[in-house]
Parts: C-alpha cells; sequence; structure tokens
C-alpha cells in the first residue's frame, strides 16, 4: 500500500473517531441541558477538562459543530493564513491552530512526516474565502509526498489567486483573459481592467500549479464571466474559484463614447455712453440674437454606470449678436429757483456797475429774481445737481454773500473736472457741512442777507474751483421738463 492509500485510510479512521466523540459529547450536552443527571461512574471526573478548547476547536473543525469566535478582522480583511514550510496552503476560518494541525498531519503521514517541516500561521490582509481543514491537510499531505515548486503567484489587492511557472505565464493569461471579456462585452469600446494587481513569487505545491488556460478560466470564474476555454479541468479549477473573493470593485468593464452637445450662447447686452447726450436718453441700437456651439465629451463607463465626463472639444456653429444700448450721460443743472415763476435775471456773469459801490466789478455769478421787486422773499432753493455741502455759512451782515451754501459736485458734470454751485443771500439754511444732497433737495429759502438790495438769489458755477458762467449751461425746471436756455430771460445787466 503507498503512502497515499495509508493516508487516506488513517484519515478516514480519524474522522470517524472524530465524530463518534462528537455524537457521545452532543448526547451529553442534550441530556444536561433538558435538566437530566448522568450517573457519576460514567462520567470521569477528567472529562471537563481532558480537551483544551482551542485543541477541540481544531480537531472538530472537520465539518463538526464549533461554537467558539472566528479569529479575523472582518473590516480590514486581516486573515490567518496556514503555511507548511514556505508554502502557503490557504485561508483558515479562524479556528485552525498550528501544533495540533502539525500533530494530525504527522500521524496521517506516519514514516513520511518531515519533522524539519513545520506548520506556522501567518495574519494576512486578503479577500480569499476559508478553506477547510480537510482541504487543507490534503495540500500538506501533498506537498509532503511531492515537490514544492517555485512559481509566481497572481495577486488582486493582497488576495491570492493562482500561481503559474512564472510573471509571463501569468501576464499572458491576464492580457488574455482581459482581451477576451472586453471582446464579449456588450458595451462600446469596452476593455476589461482588473485592478490591483500584482505578480509575486512563491512556492506552491505542484498540484496547485495552474498553466496559462487555467489561470485564464479562474480569471474568468472569479469575474463571474462565461468564458469557456478547451481542454481546462472544471471541477478543479470550481473548487480553487470556491477559495477566491475578489476585492469590490476590482473587475470593472471599461467603455468610452463621445457625446456631442448643442449650447445655446446667450447674446451679452453692451451699454455705450455718449456725452453729447442729455442723461435719461436711452436707445436700443443693435437688436441682441443668440449663438450656437457644440461641446463634445467624453463619457467614460465603469459596468454600465457613468463614471466621467470630459470636455475634449468647443465648436461655435453661429456667432453671438450683441445687443447695444446707447445710453446719454450729460449732466444738467437744474433751475435752482420754482420754474417758470423765478426765472428773471437781473444781473449776468461778467464785469457791471455794482449796484451798492457804483463802480465796475467782476460779478462771479448771476443773480435771479422774481417777477416783481420782493415776489421772490422766502422762495425755495433748490440743489442744482447731487454732491455734498462743504460750507454752509449763516452771516447776515451787510457786506458779501450774507448767508450762503457751497456744494461739491465732483466730476458728474464735465467729465475730468471738479464743479461747484454757490447760493448766496439766503435768509435761511435747512443744510449743515458734510451732508450729502440729491438734485432739487430743498437747501435753503431766498433772502437779503450781506450786500443785496433787495431779495434774490445769487447763483454761481465753479469749475475746478474758477467761477464760469452758469447760464452757458443748459437747465431744467425742478419737475422733470426739456433742458432750456436761460438766456431769453436776462431782463436787465448794469
Amino acid at each position: 500500500m503507498d503512502a497515499r492509500k495509508t493516508y487516506v485510510k488513517k484519515r478516514n479512521i480519524l474522522i470517524a473517531c472524530l465524530l463518534t466523540a462528537a455524537a457521545v459529547l452532543t448526547l451529553l450536552f442534550v441530556f444536561l441541558t433538558a435538566g437530566g443527571k448522568a450517573p457519576e461512574e460514567a462520567i470521569p471526573e477528567t472529562t471537563a477538562t481532558a480537551v483544551p478548547e482551542p485543541e477541540r476547536a481544531a480537531l472538530w473543525n472537520d465539518g463538526l459543530s464549533f461554537s467558539g469566535e472566528i479569529a479575523e478582522d472582518t473590516v480590514n480583511n486581516i486573515r490567518e493564513v496556514l503555511y507548511y514550510g514556505n508554502t502557503r496552503l490557504g485561508v483558515t476560518d479562524g479556528t485552525v491552530l498550528a501544533e495540533p494541525f502539525e500533530e494530525d498531519l504527522c500521524y496521517l503521514l506516519g514514516e513520511d512526516c518531515l519533522p524539519d517541516l513545520h506548520v506556522y500561521i501567518k495574519n494576512e490582509q486578503t479577500t480569499e474565502r476559508s478553506v477547510t481543514r480537510e482541504r487543507l491537510l490534503d495540500r500538506a499531505l501533498s506537498l509532503a509526498l511531492s515537490e514544492e515548486a517555485d512559481a509566481c503567484g497572481l495577486y488582486v489587492k493582497n488576495s491570492f489567486v493562482g500561481a503559474v511557472a512564472n510573471e509571463q505565464t501569468a501576464e499572458k493569461a491576464l492580457d488574455a483573459f482581459l482581451a477576451a471579456a472586453a471582446e464579449k462585452s456588450s458595451y462600446e469600446n469596452a476593455t476589461a481592467e482588473l485592478r490591483g494587481v500584482s505578480f509575486r513569487d512563491c512556492s506552491v505545491v505542484k498540484s496547485d500549479l495552474l498553466d496559462m488556460t487555467e489561470l485564464e478560466a479562474l480569471l474568468a470564474k472569479c469575474c463571474d464571466e462565461q468564458l469557456e476555454f478547451s481542454g481546462v479541468d472544471y471541477e478543479k479549477i470550481n473548487n480553487y474559484a470556491a477559495e477566491i473573493a475578489l476585492p469590490e470593485d476590482s473587475y470593472v468593464i471599461v467603455s468610452e463614447k463621445e457625446q456631442v452637445d448643442k449650447i445655446t450662447i446667450p447674446y451679452v447686452t453692451k451699454e455705450v455712453y455718449d456725452h453729447d447726450l442729455y442723461a435719461g436718453y436711452k436707445k436700443v441700437t443693435q437688436e441682441g440674437k443668440n449663438g450656437l456651439a457644440t461641446r463634445t465629451y467624453k463619457l467614460r463607463y465603469e459596468n454600465g454606470t457613468l463614471v466621467s465626463k470630459e470636455l475634449i472639444g468647443e465648436k461655435t456653429v453661429t456667432e453671438m449678436v450683441q445687443r447695444v444700448v446707447v445710453y446719454g450721460d450729460k449732466q444738467y443743472l437744474l433751475w435752482p429757483l420754482s420754474f417758470p415763476d423765478n426765472m428773471r435775471i437781473t444781473s449776468p456773469y461778467g464785469y457791471r456797475t455794482h449796484p451798492i459801490y457804483k463802480t465796475t466789478l467782476f460779478h462771479s455769478g448771476v443773480d435771479i429774481a422774481g417777477p416783481s421787486s420782493g415776489d421772490i422773499f422766502g422762495d425755495n432753493i433748490y440743489a442744482a445737481l447731487d454732491g455734498v455741502v462743504t460750507v454752509a455759512v449763516n452771516d447776515r451782515g451787510s457786506t458779501g454773500y450774507g448767508t450762503y451754501v457751497v456744494i461739491e459736485h465732483g466730476k458728474s458734470l464735465i467729465e475730468g473736472k471738479t464743479v461747484s454751485t454757490l447760493y448766496a443771500h439766503c435768509d435761511k439754511l435747512y443744510v449743515k457741512e458734510g451732508q450729502k444732497v440729491k438734485k432739487g433737495d430743498l437747501i435753503a429759502v431766498v433772502g437779503t442777507t450781506g450786500a443785496s438790495t433787495g431779495p434774490h438769489l445769487h447763483f454761481e458755477v465753479l469749475v475746478n474751483g474758477m467761477t464760469t458762467d452758469p447760464l452757458s449751461y443748459s437747465f431744467i425746471y425742478k419737475v422733470n421738463g426739456a433742458p432750456f436756455d436761460p438766456m431769453k430771460y436776462v431782463t436787465k445787466a448794469y
């Protein structure tokens, strides 16, 4: 009888003994849990402690019941892997102990036991499924009764799949499988990818060594691809595949295609400001029109699910036509008194004979009065433009401007030049220095303070600090209206 037959006979005897012991212990457990009590003479005092729990776990692992916890880290995929010498036998379920396993192996081998070759356990990160204790014993026996082979193992993210003679064969098998899987796929422009692949030198039992076609078939089985390979022992492949669990998302079918989208290019509005047209003017000189463009995207799918969309090209089909709107931004001054009642200009800008001093002096503004002497006293005075009050003087003396206001308007009237307006001979002020005002705001009332012969408003326009003729600007009256020429209201020049 050869060593293999001897092993089988011994293994069967061992299993029968274990099954008998398990049956006896099971009956005893049922009897005790049912409330009965075994005769004292039937149970030796040492029965409860005769076999330590770890050893019973090791002995009962071959298909018998065991209630202990499996020593594995399922979160990080840390599993116990059994080795015989340098040869990796497979992943245990966490209940196999090295020393009892080695004792059982030596018992089965008898005189063929190799005293220098030991069994040990390593913790490894892997998603492989556990192997039964019987299959682990078979592999160890095959190793002891035959020669181990140096090989190249194919791993996927640290999980062992299978081993072939060398790395070149492993690469060819992987490439051939991926090409066949891609060709079989129903997706457009498909390629198959197995991620996290590595090739490592290892030692295996010769009977576990695969050829190139067997590794292709094993990969197809593990990746759930229905590919057929001639001359392959599928019973062997199915047994190997039962121990392999590829990491999640390691195998994908990738497909790519292009997609062309039509995109509307909305027109933009261009605003043009004309300094020769008054503020408030608006006209659309060109209607806008939307344009049309195409955008080409590369779409990437994995197992039929879109995972990325990359823009690879853009082309204008129809140009967008911008909308053009012309606005007038020419400013003009608001007439500082009520219109048309207080429009009489009694003294224009320039040299004149002063009504009090009776000498020729330069008049730096214009005097505005009512329709007849005295009628304008107490009438409202309005800000001619937006600005900030820089001077507010209350002076009822008989010389100079008397009570007056100066408003700084910035460069809103004349581009690049600062403009101010001055309102003199007022009776009362309604604003103070630093106050912001808007065009048309009430700032004072007409009086006759300072060097004045009667109620009127002395109005000045200063450009960069220098006086200029106020009548050279277009004015509107307080209530909205068209600009007018105030020169026609000049009634008297001194």
